[in-house]
């Protein structure tokens, strides 16, 4: 085989490497979003499965926390009239 022809079969199976490499890359980046879905659709899930969704979690908090608010107001306004009745 002369040089150049070696010459040319070094530069086909370099650029193969290349080719394999980079396949190699799509395949690790398409492997991530892949994981990425799991995670964000397994969360999800577990959320829906603890709290309905986190934003009725979230809905009822504030709810007991206007109610609270409310009763406070509501205690005040019935001290300040115990006071002045005395």
């Amino acid at each position: 085989m002369s040089d150049k022809a070696k010459e040319l079969l070094q530069k086909m199976e370099s650029r193969n490497k290349v080719q394999e490499r980079n396949k190699q890359r799509v395949i690790t980046d398409q492997d991530l979003q892949d994981i990425d879905d799991i995670v964000f659709y397994k969360t999800k899930k577990t959320n829906d499965i603890l709290f309905g969704g986190i934003l009725p979690y979230f809905n009822q908090i504030n709810d007991d926390h206007e109610r609270m608010m409310q009763d406070l107001e509501d205690i005040k306004v019935l001290l300040k009239a115990m006071i002045n009745n005395e």
